[in-house]
């Protein structure tokens, strides 16, 4: 299974919270099981900790569908934007992106280590 999200995060134990909380909820609205995995380990950097979310690609397509009735979300984006909301309203500093978009700072990063 290939990484979905990637998460960076300055409070780790809290965010971790709060992103099991959302996905354990979209499981439970779409009746998926095991529908999503965090990675093992995470590795901190500059004081952020850095790690990745597996979901089963049928449970983002289930909850594509499910949440469709109420907004449109046809894609992970819109998915991501709701994780994103959720983590915005607990007042959260934690930054989550998808795994196949490029970081930010990836020209930056290349160069430095040259």
């Amino acid at each position: 299974m290939k990484p979905t999200f990637v998460v960076a995060s300055l409070n780790f134990e809290r965010d971790l919270t709060i992103l099991k909380d959302v996905l354990n909820k979209l499981e439970m609205k779409t009746n998926y099981k095991d529908s999503h995995k965090f990675a093992e380990k995470g590795q901190k950097a500059a004081g952020w900790w850095f790690y990745e979310i597996y979901c089963k690609p049928d449970f983002m397509e289930k909850v594509a569908q499910l949440e469709s009735t109420n907004k449109k979300i046809d894609n992970e984006r819109k998915i991501l934007e709701i994780i994103q909301d959720t983590l915005k309203q607990n007042n959260s500093t934690a930054r989550v992106r998808l795994y196949k978009d490029k970081p930010f700072l990836v020209h930056w990063w290349a160069w430095l280590m040259k």
